[in-house]
Order: C-alpha cells, then structure tokens, then sequence
C-alpha cells in the first residue's frame, strides 16, 4: 500500500505496524474543506506526505493522485487479474482492492 503510493521507505513493514488515514473536515459546511492525513505507526507515529501534497492533503488531490490506481469496473478488474505482469499482482491489486473496499 506504501509503496504504491509513493511513500514507501523500501523495508519490509514490521507484524503490528499500522497505516492510519484521517479525514478532516476544515469547514463543517464547505465539501470541499475536507482533507486526508496519513501516519505510519510502529514503535512512534511519522505523518506520511503524498508526492504531489502537503501533510493535509486536500480530498480532490487525493482523488487525482490515486485515480490512475482505482479499478472501476468488473472488466477493468477482470483484464488486470488476466495479466501476466508480476508488477500488478504483487503491488497494484492488493492496493486497488483494499482501497476500493475502503470507498
């Protein structure tokens, strides 16, 4: 999931560690005052920065950044799991279905 996002310091992530996403609401009336913040807890917590954001990133960045990584049909999904590439198996899918439930 780290990886595929960018934010990955390349180590393997340690039993127990934890992403932790929250999402903020600036402005109780404005939709678009809303904004994710991401941390890594292990031993302490690191506030993780997507490539392209500050450390709130605004929700329609957020969209526009992971958009090239969402699966949005059964046949997208179908003609991804046909694939012979090692790359969507072993980091591209797992993250599409995590963060697709995740919606």
């Amino acid at each position: 999931l780290l990886g595929t996002m960018g934010v990955s310091n390349g180590e393997l992530v340690p039993y127990a560690a934890a992403d932790i996403w929250e999402l903020h609401r600036e402005n109780a009336t404005v939709r678009d005052a809303l904004s994710i913040q991401m941390w890594y807890r292990n031993d302490s917590s690191v506030q993780l920065t997507l490539p392209g954001c500050d450390s709130e990133c605004p929700l329609s960045t957020f969209n526009a950044i992971i958009a090239p990584l969402t699966i949005n049909s059964t046949e997208q999904l179908d003609q991804m799991c046909s694939s012979a590439s090692p790359f969507i198996g072993t980091y591209f899918l797992p993250f599409l279905l995590y963060f697709v439930s995740w919606l």
